[in-house]
């Protein structure tokens, strides 16, 4: 499993979020939502959260690592 496919298996089925938005054509990036959050996951894997305070954003970073 590559760490596209991971990342998206913690976010989905571990914290149970839903996919927002797919987007297709040179790359494939995921966009949720979560707790005020927005949470991209780019095709390179890397996870991008955004919004709220810098505390709640490691909480959910240690969520998502977690």
């Amino acid at each position: 499993m590559d760490t596209l496919e991971n990342n998206r298996h913690i976010l989905e089925e571990k914290l149970g979020i839903s996919c927002e938005l797919k987007t297709n054509g040179t790359s494939k990036n995921y966009f949720y939502k979560y707790k005020g959050f927005t949470i991209t996951l780019y095709s390179t894997g890397k996870i991008q959260v955004q919004g709220k305070e810098c505390a709640e954003k490691d909480t959910l970073k240690q969520e998502i690592d977690g």
